[in-house]
């Protein structure tokens, strides 16, 4: 029976999705299902939702580029919820608001074998929707990368605190790459002062930001609790010769 199925940059949405369903409709087994700039919009979603539930043993499903809003990630809820095998989740480049984070966050949590959200391009830089990501960043596993604080600082100081701590908390491997992050010194205090209760860490990644030596200098008692630190990375910031002395004083 077919595993894997790629509709890719077909503009199937509409008429292509209801002529397919007949033939998707036999393909319960499926792992992997591509409609990658498809077109696929809301009212497709609605249309996908019957089938999209019966593949329950999905892995990989890719929505990316299309027409979906909050309204069609809702309809697909239900769907989504089911599929516990699911691996890599795409829908980079649609449009969503709060109500679908919202809707990403109450699934996400019963695919237990997650590895990957796309979800790049989807949400408006409103505050409205900034303090929901931070609200529901705990179960969406693309936050760090989503956030990209490095596009014009889209996340506002006074959200920055609680948006590093859930960063930090997701960390992998005892490495946490926060490079070209837009970290500047006032950040870098906020950094140092939510790293001080992660010693363990063995890779710390700060390359290609904003802070100067008084960031740097900050930074100084933290590093020196880190006893398992093996790679540091300060490339291209502003630490000039100052902060490079007082770095290595320290």
């Amino acid at each position: 029976q077919l595993k894997e199925l790629y509709l890719s940059i077909i503009p199937l949405g509409g008429e292509g999705i209801t002529s397919l369903l007949p033939a998707l409709e036999m393909m319960s087994q499926l792992e992997v299902l591509s409609f990658l700039d498809g077109n696929i919009g809301n009212e497709d979603c609605v249309t996908l939702r019957p089938v999209l539930e019966r593949m329950t043993q999905l892995k990989k499903l890719f929505l990316c580029e299309g027409n979906i809003s909050d309204e069609g990630l809702i309809a697909l809820a239900p769907a989504l919820e089911r599929m516990t095998s699911m691996e890599v989740l795409g829908f980079d480049e649609n449009s969503f608001d709060v109500e679908g984070l919202a809707v990403l966050a109450s699934v996400l949590p019963k695919m237990t074998k997650i590895k990957a959200l796309l979800i790049m391009e989807c949400f408006s830089r409103s505050d409205e929707t900034m303090i929901s990501l931070v609200k529901h960043a705990k179960v969406l596993h693309s936050f760090q990368k989503y956030l990209g604080w490095d596009e014009g600082g889209v996340i506002c100081d006074p959200d920055f605190s609680e948006a590093i701590k859930i960063v930090v908390d997701f960390v992998e491997e005892k490495k946490l790459d926060l490079a070209n992050g837009n970290l500047t010194d006032s950040r870098m205090t906020t950094l140092a002062s939510v790293l001080s209760s992660h010693h363990d860490l063995r890779a710390l990644h700060l390359e290609g930001n904003k802070f100067g030596a008084k960031g740097a200098v900050a930074l100084l008692p933290t590093l020196e609790n880190m006893t398992e630190l093996e790679v540091l990375y300060l490339s291209d910031n502003a630490i000039e010769v100052d902060g490079a002395v007082a770095l290595a004083r320290g």
